[in-house]
């Protein structure tokens, strides 16, 4: 408790000195805390859009390793879905699709030309439909809920019920209401060919959908969103007429999209693809265009926060150590004397640090008190210099689809002190505190009481 009592007297007694020293320690605690309390919100909002943007992945062929590769295999649908067992993924949707003829019901959209007979001269005639273009798409979703258009509301369900069987679809309230389709009814369905389509395989209508959206002109009744006949993937893929090597083959096929956990695993995503058999002239790659946009800004503004730190730790260190030897070495005298009336070195250091505990216990809570209502203006400064400097480096671009509060995610975010951040703060402070005094009192403590009696003037 002495020495505590006359720390707390020897602070009163040198108060130009330690408040030089309480200021520069405040600055630095200040800094810190700025810095580290952006940093951990800059930290927590990178993770954030690692998840959100950035994860999909997309596999395409390598212009550049198609150099004497003659005829470049597709991937076929079994390997799509191999490729999708990876604990790699945090998602993965899978959509067939296969452009077919409805043989007995008619397309909305359907224009004249399609199903008109062409001869060799040239001349047209209505009727045997010899010459066939696709009037539906067929598509199977792997998604329980269908697909998210279903979870938006965008498409809805109102007669009957999702695919469960073999052979089931369902169709959209306009295609219904063209063909006088209800549950129950079938339509049957043929591969197109330049040499005419037949029936192949029969569908059954086991609900009929929705559309929200406006309908709108196409260039023809395949590319009309009303002709979609939707199942699930497993009841597309039990299908005759969709059983084939090639996915490629007559009009069949299986689109894949994966969305890794994390971005930066991209790398080892396309390992495990090559090791499970994907050919090297394929490419592997991360959609990361919008995180990088977003992100950008964030990354840019956490590594000026994270320099300036730094400059000001190193600076601010070296000053407190030759600040706190030289008031030491001032203080020789009084050391000297406290030796020689018997106090063990171990006890004069314990008072030396403990007028320095004193002093970074002050700047400490003033620096956190401040620092926590400083962070979030100077944050918001910053990520708008960023933003306009992101700008003008993809200047011409345009952000697309991405929202406003995503252009500035410090615009959504708070920006708080946390417990991390003031375990963090106080253990830089501490540290800082007890370096410099342990330079000091490791300088004076190595000199005899009576040497340094010896040598007062």
């Amino acid at each position: 408790m002495y020495i505590f009592n006359n720390a707390i007297k020897n602070i009163g007694r040198n108060k130009g000195r330690n408040i030089l020293l309480g200021i520069i320690l405040f600055v630095i605690i200040l800094t810190t805390s700025i810095s580290i309390i952006i940093n951990n919100t800059t930290a927590a909002i990178i993770d954030d859009y690692k998840s959100k943007f950035g994860a999909e992945v997309y596999i395409y062929l390598d212009s550049d390793k198609l150099t004497g590769v003659k005829n470049p295999r597709p991937i076929t649908s079994q390997e799509y879905l191999q490729f999708g067992e990876s604990d790699l993924l945090q998602n993965k949707v899978f959509v067939g699709t296969h452009s077919l003829v409805m043989v007995n019901v008619t397309g909305i959209g359907e224009d004249s030309m399609e199903g008109v007979e062409t001869d060799n001269t040239g001349n047209n005639e209505q009727g045997s439909k010899s010459v066939i273009r696709p009037n539906a798409l067929l598509m199977g979703y792997s998604s329980e809920e269908i697909n998210e258009e279903f979870t938006q509301g965008i498409r809805k369900i109102i007669e009957g019920k999702a695919p469960v069987e073999v052979g089931e679809v369902i169709i959209s309230q306009r295609l219904a209401n063209l063909n006088n389709l209800e549950i129950g009814s079938t339509i049957s369905i043929g591969k197109y060919s330049p040499t005419g389509s037949s029936a192949e395989e029969t569908l059954t209508v086991s609900g009929i959908y929705q559309d929200n959206l406006p309908e709108q002109n196409t260039l023809g009744a395949m590319t009309n969103r009303s002709n979609e006949l939707i199942t699930t993937l497993d009841i597309f893929s039990a299908m005759p007429i969709n059983q084939q090597d090639n996915i490629y083959s007559q009009g069949v096929y299986i689109k894949a999209s994966y969305f890794l956990k994390d971005p930066d695993q991209i790398g080892e995503f396309a390992k495990e693809l090559k090791e499970k058999g994907l050919p090297d002239y394929y490419k592997v790659s991360a959609n990361d265009n919008v995180y990088k946009r977003i992100v950008e800004p964030v990354e840019g503004m956490k590594n000026i926060t994270t320099m300036f730190m730094w400059v000001v730790l190193a600076l601010g260190s070296v000053i407190l150590i030759i600040l706190s030897t030289m008031s030491i070495r001032e203080r020789k005298y009084e050391i000297g004397v406290l030796r020689a009336m018997g106090l063990k070195k171990s006890k004069v250091a314990l008072g030396l640090l403990s007028e320095m505990l004193v002093i970074t216990t002050v700047c400490l809570v003033l620096g956190l008190s401040i620092g926590t209502a400083a962070a979030p203006p100077i944050a918001k400064t910053l990520m708008s210099s960023q933003i306009t400097a992101s700008e003008e480096k993809h200047k011409g671009q345009g952000w697309g689809d991405i929202d406003e509060k995503d252009r500035n995610p410090l615009s959504q975010t708070d920006i708080n002190l946390t417990g991390s951040a003031v375990a963090e703060i106080s253990s830089i402070a501490l540290l800082l505190a007890g370096i410099s005094s342990a330079v000091g009192i490791i300088f004076i403590t190595k000199y005899e009481p009576m040497i340094i009696l010896s040598e007062r003037d």
